[in-house]
């Protein structure tokens, strides 16, 4: 449910067999294995993660904002169908909470008002903007992923 999920689809431009689905989640998998995600389970052409809060990870980790994500790979009739789901609960938790206690703090609730919009509503934006960008990047990367079985059958 919009803003605590947020879901893009794209239609992929080259023909996928159905040879390609499997090589296609292992690279989705693999890069979300880079960027630190957590339980990634494939089931057919599905792939879902999950993503802790804390843990050792810098602060610019793409995947700390989201609780968990989801892949799907479909066949819509005539072409594939990548969509990419993402969940991101705890950015508004986190920040709902800090912002009554800066509230409470500073004993003015527009203080509070002005940190949770500050603090949560643009972290949210660059999280979406973020997600956007490696969504784009795997949808290129697949896309090669289909022109590299093109030139080497």
């Amino acid at each position: 449910m919009f803003p605590l999920s947020v879901k893009y689809s794209v239609k992929l431009k080259k023909k996928v067999l159905d040879s390609d689905v499997e090589r296609i989640m292992k690279s989705i998998k693999e890069d979300i294995e880079e960027k630190s995600g957590e339980e990634i389970v494939i089931e057919g052409s599905t792939l879902t993660y999950k993503s802790r809060f804390g843990g050792i990870r810098m602060s610019y980790n793409i995947l700390k904002t989201v609780e968990k994500g989801i892949f799907q790979l479909n066949f819509d009739g005539t072409m594939y169908k990548l969509t990419y789901e993402f969940f991101m609960y705890r950015i508004f938790l986190l920040a709902f909470i800090s912002s009554i206690v800066f509230g409470i703090i500073t004993k003015k609730a527009l203080d509070g008002l002005i940190f949770f919009v500050v603090l949560g509503l643009f972290n949210w934006l660059i999280t979406i903007i973020r997600h956007r960008m490696m969504f784009r990047d795997m949808v290129s990367d697949i896309e090669d992923i289909i022109l590299e079985r093109k030139r080497n059958p």
